[in-house]
């Protein structure tokens, strides 16, 4: 714009197709034939619009601010099957028909907002207040259907169900700091920050969500070239305190 103020976006997509055959050797007693299908138009779509402050004039030399909205969505069908079979003789000499089939299909879908911003203070010449924010909305839901054929090809069926499996969060996220440059080469920085990870459903029954994750870390650190810039220092430190994070 006129004033120098930047509005800047941006978007991509993403599609794939994935078709896989698999030969497994179970156990002694079943081998297995798989056959598996990510997608078509297993898709990914990212947007963000930023505005963005300008840089030059009395105000922006000590204030700086961008502020934006982020968008992502994908969509991924899938579907596999497998095929167990009876005991063989031998590789060359499989039995042609399978003793169970166990069909599963899904699709996935995930849908993340975010709308952020971030304002840079110059209290000082030398000293810089950091203060940035954002709220986080994630919605996944996953559906499908599987069932297990025993006794092929007589069809008789041993688990069949269904699944559907929402889930959905709206989180906020932080960072506060401080930066601050005593001298030309020496730089200090304070901050206490708090990320996210988003919540999510797996593909099972007895355990079909997991919850989101958080960290919230305190760090300060010092960066410098010292000696005529024969030595650089990076040293620093942090306290992380995480919640919920999702391990197996």
């Amino acid at each position: 714009f006129a004033d120098g103020t930047v509005l800047r976006a941006s978007s991509g997509l993403q599609s794939f197709n994935q078709a896989t055959v698999s030969l497994n050797t179970n156990t002694s007693v079943y081998k297995g034939t798989s056959y598996g299908t990510l997608g078509p138009d297993d898709q990914y779509w990212t947007s963000e619009v930023d505005l963005i402050s300008p840089t030059t004039g009395p105000f922006y030399s000590k204030i700086n601010w961008i502020t934006g909205f982020f968008n992502y969505y994908r969509y991924t069908p899938s579907s596999h099957s497998h095929f167990n079979y009876a005991p063989q003789s031998s590789y060359l000499n499989p039995i042609p028909s399978p003793t169970s089939v166990q069909y599963t299909t899904n699709v996935h879908y995930q849908h993340s907002q975010g709308l952020f911003g971030q304002v840079s203070w110059q209290l000082l010449t030398t000293l810089q207040l950091q203060v940035g924010a954002r709220e986080n909305w994630d919605h996944q839901v996953q559906t499908g259907y599987y069932d297990t054929t025993v006794a092929y090809p007589s069809g008789a069926v041993l688990s069949p169900g269904v699944l559907e499996l929402p889930s959905h969060d709206a989180v906020p996220t932080w960072k506060v700091g401080l930066n601050w440059t005593p001298a030309p080469g020496q730089y200090f920085y304070l901050f206490n920050a708090r990320g996210y990870k988003a919540a999510g459903a797996n593909n099972t029954v007895d355990n079909p969500f997991y919850q989101h994750e958080s960290v919230t870390d305190y760090e300060l650190g010092w960066k410098s070239t010292i000696l005529d810039g024969h030595l650089l220092t990076d040293v620093g430190a942090y306290y992380m305190n995480y919640d919920n994070l999702q391990y197996g």
